[in-house]
């Protein structure tokens, strides 16, 4: 069977934003801009349900792509019912999605804007975060690393962490793979066992103390987490003067 199309539905810009970013994007892939199907809404999900169900027929989609979750519901987003409408009218649509959401601005914990429907509901979640947006002055181009991370799995194993860097120009979008591990931003969400990991790799050999002060993690913490792991990190040295590293058990770069 040949795979389906994809049909974008935005609440945020219109067809020639994106349109444009989709062929910045392909450009840096270096391969022909895929053909998007488009919809720009003005309305509700629950309100748009019949359109998009007919968009799906005529053209066989497969995906659906909305941007974004709170301009797609009706009423306050932090509600339940119109949170409910909005899964509803989806499931009606019986197709496979992708949700972007904002999140919270000023809670420690970074959860989809509104309701907890929006977790509760998807079956998975991924959480991105970025760092602030760079200046490279030799390739002429801003850049941005961001991070993303399985913050839910219903079915599934999680899924490791993945990083990226995009590379902005005025006719392109770069994307290259980047390890977390070496933006000390992006780390800072990898689990501790992952951070230490990452301190440790090409070699180096730290004390308790200078782990905990690069990582601003307190040292009873981390002294749990080597011993916890004794199969992946090492320690040379006596009780009060001991250094840690990694055992051959965990590839060096990883």
């Amino acid at each position: 069977t040949s795979p389906g199309g994809e049909l974008y539905l935005d609440y945020e810009t219109d067809r020639e934003d994106s349109q444009g970013r989709i062929l910045r994007l392909a450009r840096g892939l270096g391969i022909p801009a895929p053909h998007v199907y488009y919809k720009q809404c003005r309305q509700p999900m629950a309100a748009e349900t019949q359109e998009i169900q007919q968009i799906i027929a005529n053209e066989g989609i497969d995906l659906l792509i909305i941007d974004s979750a709170s301009m797609a519901t009706s009423g306050e987003v932090s509600e339940t019912k119109p949170t409910k409408e909005f899964f509803a009218a989806l499931r009606m649509l019986n197709r496979t999605s992708l949700i972007i959401a904002h999140t919270q601005k000023n809670s420690i914990e970074k959860t989809p804007l509104g309701s907890a429907m929006w977790t509760n509901q998807p079956r998975q979640v991924f959480m991105i975060r970025s760092t602030h947006e760079m200046v490279s002055t030799q390739q002429e181009s801003r850049q941005l690393e961001i991070g993303i991370y399985d913050a839910k799995m219903n079915s599934r194993g999680h899924i490791k962490p993945l990083g990226f860097r995009f590379a902005f120009s005025d006719d392109d979008v770069r994307i290259s793979a980047i390890n977390i591990a070496d933006n000390p931003d992006l780390s800072k969400n990898l689990p501790i066992r992952d951070q230490v990991a990452g301190l440790l790799r090409h070699g180096n050999q730290l004390s308790v103390e200078h782990l905990s002060e690069t990582l601003e993690i307190p040292q009873p913490t981390i002294r749990m987490v080597l011993n916890r792991h004794k199969d992946e990190f090492v320690r040379f040295g006596g009780p009060k003067d001991a250094l840690w590293a990694l055992g051959t058990s965990r590839p060096m770069g990883s």
